[in-house]
């Protein structure tokens, strides 16, 4: 059976990503926020550093995304191939270019862990913070993120399918939002546990996600049958606020991510969908997006230190370097990642489509 795609969701993805990339491009390792500029024109555009909230934005998107992957599973063995499938081709590859393109390009070094044949086998194990002690890096800071989503995935496919099993999965949201009301009273005793298994630092976008599946599910998303799920949704964004928010933007970003959503919900049972071709363009770039994160940050930056462009259109190189990266994901995306995961999903792991 083919998955539906949901277009506005692949914007929400673009935006995402292109939060992420100006955070990276112009603030996260300049001189305000990092021990040596990396940047030719240094801090002077250094505007974007809550972009990096564009990653807490992916996860709400993988909350509801991950949900209805679960409900279309047949077992817990097939959820976890298809995220295979979906996941580690990519890795494979684009983690290797980084390895390669920074072992014969980045002297002076400027990301060492980039250099390590070590760290570029660690890469392909998503396994993130929990190794660190041991001193294993990925070779590209950014993926981070993947081991956050790598947890949730765990967490959630083994919830579900113990209440599939006993006939109450119906209750899978509602034990995730209990779980995140549990974690706020741990909080305090929970530090060196989210030192190895941070999920529970950004928990509640996840949930915020599942919970925000069942208004879709809805036909009457708007109506009192709905409204525990709206009260849900205010309590996650108030125990983000006053738990784990950094500050009065990323609040603001907090909300206007729920708002979006909100939206979605709106114009999805109306049946809208983009039609620009503008439109088109930004669809597939969001399609593309786990290709943009994966090349954008350290080869983005390299690319942008190897120009060392100073002059009164600076600004133009990394702006320029974004629009290499989308073009090169959208591309990848169309003749590597597509072709793979049908590829795997039919001679491999006998996935339907």
């Amino acid at each position: 059976m083919a998955t539906k795609r949901f277009e506005i969701l692949d914007l929400f993805r673009f935006v995402a990503i292109l939060m992420v990339m100006f955070y990276h491009y112009f603030s996260r390792w300049s001189i305000a926020h990092h021990t040596v500029d990396l940047y030719p024109y240094s801090n002077k555009y250094d505007f974007f550093l809550w972009g990096r909230m564009g990653v807490q934005f992916f996860f709400i998107i993988s909350g509801f995304v991950i949900y209805m992957t679960l409900e279309r599973a047949s077992s817990l063995l097939d959820f976890a191939k298809k995220r295979l499938v979906r996941l580690w081709p990519s890795m494979l590859l684009l983690s290797s270019i980084t390895f390669i393109v920074f072992t014969l390009f980045d002297h002076p070094i400027i990301f060492p862990e980039s250099h390590a044949l070590s760290n570029l086998f660690y890469s392909w194990t998503f396994l993130g913070k929990s190794m660190n002690n041991a001193g294993y890096k990925y070779v590209d800071g950014s993926y981070w993120s993947l081991w956050v989503e790598i947890q949730f995935y765990i967490l959630s496919a083994v919830l579900f399918f113990i209440l599939k099993k006993i006939n109450r999965v119906s209750f899978f949201p509602y034990v995730l939002f209990a779980m995140a009301l549990f974690v706020v009273l741990l909080k305090p005793v929970m530090g060196a546990f989210n030192e190895m298994f941070n999920l529970f630092l950004y928990f509640n976008f996840f949930v915020m996600g599942v919970v925000f599946k069942e208004l879709f599910r809805s036909d009457q998303p708007w109506s009192f049958k709905c409204i525990h799920w709206h009260i849900m949704l205010l309590f996650l964004l108030l125990i983000e606020w006053a738990f784990f928010a950094d500050d009065g933007v990323s609040r603001a970003l907090d909300g206007l991510f729920i708002v979006a959503f909100y939206m979605f919900i709106f114009f999805a049972h109306r049946r809208w969908v983009p039609q620009h071709p503008v439109f088109s363009v930004f669809v597939l770039f969001g399609e593309a997006s786990y290709l943009s994160y994966l090349m954008h940050q350290n080869m983005g930056v390299l690319l942008i230190n190897k120009l060392a462009y100073v002059g009164p259109f600076d600004f133009m190189v990394p702006v320029g370097v974004m629009a290499l990266m989308f073009v090169l994901s959208a591309f990848l995306y169309r003749h590597f990642e597509k072709p793979t995961m049908a590829f795997l999903k039919k001679r491999f792991f006998a996935i339907p489509h």
